[in-house]
């Protein structure tokens, strides 16, 4: 199914090699992952990095990854 305008695709290797650098350094099960920022926004450059936010179980404070 095609996307609508309205709705935000993230590429698969870009969701893979963010998926795979959580597991590195989470214990916890993994819940879901938002993206978020200027690529969801539509106001990114082509240098933009990508957002995510991933909620997973017992991790009772928030970190950056990177």
């Amino acid at each position: 199914m095609a996307a609508s305008p309205e709705t935000f695709v993230v590429d698969p290797e870009i969701f893979d090699l963010a998926i795979s650098s959580v597991k590195k350094v989470i214990t916890g099960e993994i819940l879901n992952i938002y993206a978020w920022g200027s690529r969801v926004f539509n106001n990114h450059t082509t240098n933009s990095d990508w957002d995510f936010m991933v909620i997973v179980t017992g991790m009772p404070t928030q970190i950056e990854l990177f």
